[in-house]
């Protein structure tokens, strides 16, 4: 019988038309049935805490890669995992930024990485990156999702625990969430202000009605005008939630980091940027509209549209351009 709670069509963000990418969102579709969270084994850890780990991250039947360790946290009576991306050839004599990714509901952050190849960017970018696991695949971005689970202290914890074992720059400190985990970005923006350099977001929106960012935070939204799960235009999200349209989101943040309200406008192909520079604090908002563009990681393999940019890149030349990055 198909699981028509809200959100579990859009289990992976992105669609694929090849039989050899599709296995990919076979294994991803797995991880989308769970209808609660997992057990642990140990009955003091059952009766105190709600397990929010990933199944895989229980049973320790991830395949071990270089570079990558995960973590378990006990975080607001929950346990919390997340996987870490340290690059062997990262240099650790230096202070380095952190990047934080945030899946796509309801999915994992092995099976994100699957679709970003986001440790590529890491390593290239020499960078740490850290991809922490919503619960159940869902994330508390204020309005949605159905998790109560309090992510703003867990995120607050993530960047303590990384903050503890590698010489990360505090004020190089970025997140960047797709779809629902751009929902979670965003709360954090509004209410971890202070501990984030800044937040890119890949086909998001807000739904957090409450924000009061104790500092301006540098924005940046791709999003593609053809993107149904969730509209450009705004309206009712596949994840099961109403969201405000691109632009109003855009406006929202101009004004909250205090930009002049003219801003530049370039296109290149069928990307059109805008972008307020005259903005509180040095801090920048920019938009990519992408034109035709669908609800997907720009630039990957997943039924991407002809011309369209690579969120990836597009993403960490942002945080260099805030002035914060090296």
């Amino acid at each position: 019988m198909a699981d028509n709670r809200p959100g579990r069509r859009a289990c992976v963000m992105i669609r694929s038309r090849s039989a050899a990418l599709a296995a990919v969102l076979v294994i991803a579709s797995v991880g989308c049935g769970g209808t609660g969270p997992v057990a642990s084994s140990s009955p003091s850890i059952r009766s105190t805490l709600i397990d929010c780990r990933d199944p895989e991250v229980v049973n320790d039947t991830i395949q071990p890669q270089a570079g990558v360790k995960y973590e378990t946290l006990k975080v607001a009576g929950a346990l919390r995992d997340l996987r870490l991306f340290v690059a062997p050839s990262l240099d650790l004599s230096r202070a380095v930024p952190l990047v934080i990714q945030l899946h796509g509901s309801p999915a994992t952050a092995a099976q994100f990485q699957t679709i970003t190849h986001f440790d590529d960017e890491a390593r290239k970018a020499a960078f740490v990156a850290a991809y922490p696991d919503g619960c159940d695949g869902y994330w508390n971005a204020g309005r949605c999702c159905t998790t109560k689970a309090d992510d703003v202290a867990f995120i607050g914890a993530v960047i303590d625990e990384v903050e503890a074992q590698y010489p990360i720059d505090r004020s190089r400190i970025y997140v960047v969430g797709a779809s629902a985990g751009a929902m979670m970005g965003y709360r954090l923006a509004c209410d971890l202000a202070a501990r984030i350099a800044g937040f890119a977001s890949d086909a998001g929106t807000m739904v957090n009605d409450d924000c009061h960012p104790s500092r301006p935070v540098p924005i940046f939204e791709m999003h593609g005008t053809n993107d149904s799960d969730i509209p450009y235009g705004g309206g009712h999200a596949s994840i099961g939630v109403d969201g405000p349209s691109v632009d109003s989101v855009m406006k929202t943040w101009v004004q909250l980091d205090g930009c002049s309200t003219s801003p530049t406008t370039v296109q290149y192909g069928i990307t059109r940027t805008t972008l307020w520079k005259k903005c509180s604090a040095g801090s920048l908002v920019r938009l990519d509209t992408v034109v035709g563009g669908l609800h997907q990681w720009f630039g990957s393999d997943y039924d991407p549209v002809p011309g369209e940019p690579n969120f990836t890149e597009q993403m960490w030349t942002f945080f260099t351009s805030t002035g914060q990055a090296p």
